[in-house]
């Protein structure tokens, strides 16, 4: 379906003063039908005002436009912040989680640098990645910190990778970040409770050590004690309790 009325006269489409592009269906000649883009141009030839059409094949176009919608969708729907930038670092994309995750708006974070996002002591760390992207270097996925609009640092997981056409030219770089503050909480909380139990271990086998060494100092002095009478002259009956 055309996106507006295309104008049927050349005195209609004068009042437009400009080119008129228009999206209907085309019909070939085996009865198929494909999407065209028309864009229709007034002429003046003598005295005859002819109207120029032309006709393209929207096919691949409109594939790629439902592409793009998609992707699109997927990384706004997306629980992981999803952060898109030039080669220099501008910020051209911001979902919703990165909304959520660092407390800038998508109107506040476009056209900002992604150094925004770092704290002062990581800013290397920025532009380093930006340069081993722009060499072709690709990057695994790291543990970092991250700067919050209020000033908050916390703790992140983050994956960055070059954005590329179809014929693998580097367009940009995107980022996605992942915040690890949870999971590094519950990190500490085992270490410490995994210390906590050594530190208990060892003080429980200190003390059966010195208990062991409390116990036998006494008792090798009555064993001893116990032998030397054995060694005496006592009646039968005193010898058998000893």
């Amino acid at each position: 379906m055309p996106m507006f009325d295309i104008p049927e006269s050349a005195h209609e489409l004068r009042q437009f003063d400009a080119l008129v592009e228009a999206l209907p269906d085309g019909i070939l000649r085996d009865g198929c039908t494909v999407p065209v883009g028309v864009m229709l141009a007034p002429l003046t030839v003598g005295e005859e005002n002819p109207i120029l059409a032309v006709a393209r094949d929207e096919t691949e176009v409109r594939r790629l436009k439902r592409d793009v919608q998609y992707v699109s969708s997927v990384v706004k729907s997306s629980d992981d912040s999803i952060v898109c930038t030039t080669l220099n670092g501008k910020i051209v994309s911001w979902n919703s989680a990165a909304e959520r995750l660092f407390g800038y708006t998508e109107a506040e974070a476009l056209g900002e640098h992604i150094m925004l996002l770092f704290p002062k002591d990581r800013r290397k760390e920025c532009i380093e990645y930006l340069d081993k992207i722009e060499h072709g270097e690709r990057l695994k996925r790291y543990d970092s910190k991250r700067l919050r609009k209020d000033g908050s640092e916390f703790d992140v997981s983050v994956m960055v990778s070059p954005i590329e056409d179809d014929g693998g030219k580097l367009l940009g770089v995107s980022s996605i970040t992942r915040d690890r503050t949870e999971r590094v909480r519950v990190n500490v909380s085992l270490q410490l409770a995994k210390e906590v139990a050594e530190m208990a271990s060892r003080a429980k086998s200190e003390f059966l050590t010195n208990m062991g060494h409390e116990l036998r100092t006494p008792l090798n002095g009555i064993i001893g004690f116990a032998e030397v009478l054995l060694d005496s002259p006592l009646a039968e009956d005193h010898r058998e309790e000893l």
